[in-house]
C-alpha cells in the first residue's frame, strides 16, 4: 500500500474513533459526577473500565483514562494517574504525557523522591512553553513542599540568601523568574505574611499576566490560589477577595476547557467552595448583595456535593461569617466558636477569632468575649512576633541591598577614578619615552657604531621574546582545549546516566502499557493465562526500572553534594512508610512484623532526613523480601538513650549470608552468590546513605536463623539542613 493511502486511511480511523468518544461524550455530558450517587459513579466506572477493555486505539483510550481518573475515588488516583501517564506514553502525546506529569506531581504531593523522578522525565520532554510551564509548576510545589519542613532559624537564612540572588539576578526568561520569585513568596508566606511578601506578590502577579494566553493556566491556578490563602491569612480583605475572584474565573475557565475536552466527571465543586469560604470570611469588603450570592452559592453545592456538605456542617464558617455580615450576633457566636474548635491551629483560625470578638462584643455576652479574647491573644501575639521578626529580616535585607549597591556605586567610581589615573599615567611615561627617545637619537648619531651592534641585539631578543610569547599562547590553548574536554566528559557522563533512566524507564512504562492493552484486548480463559504472563512482564519491569534507580542512586551519592533536610517523624511511621514504599512484595508465605524493642515508647519520635531515612530502611527491607521466600520478616526499633542513638534491626527467616561476605556485602555490585537478583547496589546505597545521616548499617554475624542487620543514626541534629560530602562520611 501506497504511503497516500496509508495515510487516508489512519486518518479515517482516526475520525471514526473521535466521532466514537464524542458520541460518548454526548451521552455522558448531562450527568456530572456532583450529581451522582456512590453507586452510579461505580456503576459509571466500570462501564468505562468495559469500554476501555474493548478499546484498542490509544487516543480514544487516552479520553477514557481521563474520565476514569475524574471519577475515581481517593485512594485508586495514584494508580489511576499512573496509568493515565502510560497510556500518554503510548499514544506519543506530548500534551497529554506533560498533563500526565502533572496530575501525578499533585498526587505524589509529599514525596519528593517520585516528584524528582516526574521533574526529570518533565524536563527531558522537547522544550515549549506548555513543558516549561509544567516544569515551573513541578518545581514550585516541590519548594512548597521543602518549605513546611524547615525550621524558623533556617527559614530566614534561606529566605535572606533568596531574595539577595533575586534582586542580583539579570536572568530574562520569564519562567526561571516566576520560578525564583515563586519561590521566594512560597517560603514568606509560611512566615507572618509582612508587606514584604505582598509587594513581591504584585511583581508575581505582573509576571504571570505576561504568560502567553494560550497557556493552559497552570501557574495561574497556582499563584491566585497561594495568594488568596495569603492574603485571608495576612487580614487583607480587599486583596483576598480580588485574588479569591481571579482564581474562579480561572476555574470557570479550566472547567469550560475540560468540557470542550470531552472531560465531563471533573469536578470543581470543592474548589469553588474554598474560594467562596474566603470571599465569606472577608466579608467587610464585599457588598451586601455579593454576600447573599456566595453564601447561595456555598448552599447549592451543599445540596448536591457530600464533601462540601460535610465541611459546611462540621466546620460552620460559612453560616458564621454570613450571621456575622447579617449582624445577627447570637447566631454568629454559637457558629464561631463551633468553627473556632474545627479550625484550630490552621490559618483559618485567626479570622474566625477575629469574627467571634466582633460577634460577642456586639451581643453584649461577656463570657463569650473573654473566652475569644483567651484564644485570640495568644495567636496575635505570635503573629506579632513573627511580623516584628519578618521586619527585621526585611529592613536587614533592604539594609544589605542599599549596603551592596552603594558597594557597586563606590567600586564604579573607583575604577573610573582608576582609569583617569592610569590615562595620565601612561601620558607621563610616554612623555618621559619621547625625551628618552631624543635623547638615544642624539646618542646614536654620536655612536653609531654601538648602536647597530645592541639594535641588532635588541632584535634578537624581541625575536626569543616572540618565540616565548608564541608558544605560550599555545601552550593556553592547549590547555583551555583540555579543560573544556574534560568539562564535556563529566557532562556527557552526568547526561548519560540521566539519558539513560529515562530512556530505560519509557520502554518499561510502554511495555506495561502494551502488555496491559493486549490483556484488556482478550476475553474469557485466554485472558486469565495472558493476566500471569503479564504480572511476570510487570514484576521484571519493575525490577529494571529498580535496577536504573539504583544505578542513579550510587551515581548521586558518589558525585553530588546531597542537602539534607531534617525533620521530626515517628518511628513507627517511618518503618511503615519504608515497608509500604519496597517494590518487591513479599511472597504470601512471608509475614512482615513492625515493632518496638522493649522499653521503647510506640511514638517515639526522631529528628532526620524522611526520604533519605526511608530510603536506607527500603533498601534493608527490599534485600530481605527478595531473599525470603517463606516464614518472617521482622522491623523493630528503639531508642539507645546512653547514646542517644535511634535503632532500626531488620531480620529475616531467608538463608542468611556467608560469613565470609559478611563485608563485601556492602561494596558495589557485590552480591552473595552469581546467581541472586540484582546488581549488588542496595546495600551499598543503604550504608553510603547511613553514614551520610551519621549513622551505620551494619550485620549481625551472631544471628544464625537468617539476615539480621542493625540500621543506627543520630535521635536529634542541631540544624535542620547540611550538606552531606563523601569526606565527611567516611
Amino acid at each position: 500500500m501506497k504511503p497516500f493511502r496509508k495515510t487516508i486511511i489512519l486518518r479515517l480511523v482516526l475520525l471514526c474513533a473521535i466521532m466514537i468518544a464524542f458520541g460518548a461524550g454526548e451521552s455522558l455530558a448531562g450527568e456530572k459526577r456532583s450529581d451522582m450517587t456512590s453507586e452510579q459513579r461505580q456503576h459509571k466506572l466500570d462501564s468505562l473500565e468495559t469500554a476501555l477493555r474493548r478499546s484498542s486505539v490509544p487516543r480514544e483510550r487516552l479520553r477514557t483514562l481521563y474520565n476514569i481518573y475524574d471519577l475515581s475515588l481517593q485512594k485508586n488516583r495514584r494508580r489511576d494517574a499512573d496509568r493515565l501517564y502510560q497510556a500518554a506514553l503510548v499514544a506519543q502525546d506530548s500534551i497529554a504525557i506533560l498533563d500526565a506529569l502533572r496530575i501525578r506531581t499533585t498526587e505524589w504531593m509529599y514525596n519528593d523522591s517520585a516528584q524528582s523522578l516526574i521533574q526529570k522525565a518533565a524536563e527531558l520532554m522537547p522544550p515549549t512553553s506548555y513543558q516549561k510551564e509544567v516544569v515551573t509548576y513541578i518545581r514550585l510545589t516541590r519548594a512548597r513542599t521543602a518549605a513546611r519542613t524547615l525550621k524558623d532559624s533556617v527559614r530566614s537564612e534561606k529566605l535572606h540568601n533568596m531574595i539577595m540572588n533575586f534582586s542580583n539576578d539579570n536572568a530574562v526568561d520569564l519562567y526561571r523568574r516566576i520560578e525564583m520569585l515563586g519561590t521566594l513568596c512560597i517560603f514568606l508566606t509560611d512566615g507572618a505574611a509582612g508587606k514584604l511578601l505582598f509587594d513581591y506578590m504584585q511583581k508575581l502577579e505582573s509576571m504571570i499576566k505576561l504568560l502567553p494566553q494560550d497557556s493552559p493556566g497552570i501557574l495561574r491556578n497556582f499563584f491566585y490560589a497561594t495568594a488568596s490563602n495569603a492574603a485571608t491569612f495576612g487580614m487583607r480583605s480587599i486583596e483576598a477577595i480580588r485574588y479569591s475572584k481571579a482564581r474562579l474565573q480561572m476555574i470557570e475557565q479550566t472547567d469550560r476547557r475540560y468540557r470542550d475536552e470531552g472531560r465531563h466527571f471533573h469536578n470543581f465543586d470543592t474548589d469553588k467552595y474554598r474560594a467562596y469560604l474566603l470571599m465569606l470570611m472577608n466579608y467587610t469588603a464585599l457588598t451586601p448583595q455579593e454576600i447573599d450570592h456566595y453564601y447561595n452559592e456555598i448552599e447549592k453545592l451543599s445540596a448536591t456535593n457530600t464533601e462540601v456538605a460535610e465541611d459546611r456542617n462540621d466546620t460552620h464558617i460559612a453560616a458564621g461569617f454570613y450571621s456575622l455580615s447579617k449582624k445577627q450576633y447570637h447566631q454568629a457566636m454559637e457558629h464561631l466558636k463551633i468553627a473556632a474548635d474545627a479550625c484550630a491551629g490552621t490559618f483559618k483560625e485567626t479570622m474566625i477569632l477575629k469574627g467571634l470578638l466582633e460577634a460577642s462584643r456586639n451581643a453584649g455576652d461577656k463570657d463569650a468575649l473573654i473566652y475569644a479574647y483567651d484564644c485570640y491573644v495568644p495567636i496575635l501575639e505570635k503573629h506579632s512576633a513573627g511580623l516584628d521578626q519578618d521586619r527585621i529580616l526585611e529592613y536587614q535585607i533592604l539594609h544589605d541591598i542599599t549596603q551592596l549597591r552603594n558597594t557597586n556605586a563606590s567600586l564604579v567610581s573607583n575604577m573610573h577614578n582608576s582609569e583617569v589615573s592610569k590615562r595620565n599615567s601612561i601620558l607621563f611615561m610616554a612623555g618621559i619615552c619621547l625625551v628618552i627617545l631624543l635623547i638615544l637619537l642624539i646618542w646614536i648619531v654620536v655612536a653609531f657604531t654601538k648602536s647597530r651592534k645592541m639594535a641588532k641585539q635588541q632584535i634578537e631578543l624581541n625575536r626569543q621574546l616572540k618565540l616565548e610569547r608564541e608558544a605560550m599562547r599555545k601552550t593556553e590553548k592547549e590547555l583551555i582545549a583540555a579543560r573544556d574536554k574534560a568539562r564535556e566528559a563529566e557532562k556527557q557522563a552526568s547526561d548519560f546516566v540521566t539519558i539513560f533512566s529515562h530512556e530505560i524507564s519509557e520502554p518499561a512504562n510502554a511495555i506495561m502499557g502494551y502488555t496491559q492493552l493486549i490483556v484488556d484486548s482478550v476475553e474469557g480463559k485466554r485472558r486469565q493465562v495472558l493476566e500471569s504472563f503479564i504480572k511476570t512482564i510487570q514484576l521484571n519491569s519493575e525490577l529494571m526500572k529498580t535496577l536504573v534507580n539504583d544505578v542513579l542512586d550510587a551515581s548521586e551519592l558518589e558525585n553530588t553534594n546531597i542537602v539534607l533536610k531534617y525533620t521530626s517523624i515517628g518511628m513507627y511511621t517511618l518503618c511503615k512508610f519504608a515497608t509500604e514504599s519496597v517494590t518487591v512484595k513479599p511472597n504470601p508465605d512471608v509475614k512482615i512484623e513492625i515493632s518496638p524493642l522493649p522499653g521503647t515508647n510506640t511514638e517515639a519520635n526522631i529528628d532526620t532526613d524522611i526520604v533519605r531515612a526511608s530510603q536506607v530502611l527500603v533498601n534493608i527491607i527490599g534485600n530481605a523480601t527478595k531473599f525470603t521466600e517463606k516464614g518472617f520478616i521482622r522491623i523493630k526499633y528503639g531508642i539507645d538513650e546512653s547514646r542517644s542513638r535511634a535503632m532500626f534491626i531488620v531480620e529475616d527467616s531467608g538463608p542468611g549470608i556467608p560469613a565470609d561476605k559478611a563485608t563485601s556485602v556492602f561494596e558495589r555490585f557485590q552480591k552473595v552468590s552469581k546467581t541472586s537478583g540484582g546488581i549488588g547496589l542496595g546495600l551499598y546505597i543503604a550504608r553510603k546513605v547511613a553514614r551520610m545521616l551519621g549513622g551505620d548499617v551494619v550485620l549481625d554475624s551472631s544471628y544464625t536463623h537468617g539476615a539480621r542487620f542493625i540500621f543506627t543514626i543520630p535521635v536529634n541534629m542541631t540544624g535542620s539542613e547540611c550538606p552531606a560530602e563523601e569526606n565527611n562520611n567516611k
